[in-house]
């Protein structure tokens, strides 16, 4: 965990928009609202939904506000395993690692586990 204010402050919007505090339709505070809560500046908050933003965990609407990016799914609150199953047939081709790299990351992000496995026919 790094010690930058905007680090921290990412980290926890990050944790609390995974345990569920905040529904995927509904408008997130204002970055005045997230500084005075946070005690920091509106430039440090900034950032932090910035960069939650290029990761595509949060969408903005310069009109709207800031919102959880749609299939970004809660770790909590659900009814739902939090698990994908992928099967690969001919695992030995090896973007096929790369591909499931990249799957599991941006599932991860979402909340979500791979489990993958191969049949070599």
């Amino acid at each position: 965990m790094s010690n930058y204010p905007y680090s921290r402050i990412k980290d926890d919007i990050k944790r609390r928009i995974m345990e569920g505090e905040w529904l995927g339709d509904s408008r997130l505070p204002s970055s005045r609202d997230f500084a005075q809560a946070y005690k920091s500046s509106v430039n440090t908050v900034e950032k932090a939904i910035k960069e939650l933003s290029a990761e595509g965990l949060l969408k903005r609407d310069n009109r709207r506000g800031t919102f959880i990016e749609n299939g970004v799914v809660s770790q909590l609150g659900h009814n739902r395993s939090g698990l994908v199953a992928a099967s690969v047939i001919g695992i030995e081709n090896p973007l096929w690692a790369t591909a499931l790299r990249g799957i599991e990351d941006v599932l991860h992000l979402h909340g979500f586990h791979l489990l993958s496995y191969s049949d070599d026919r």
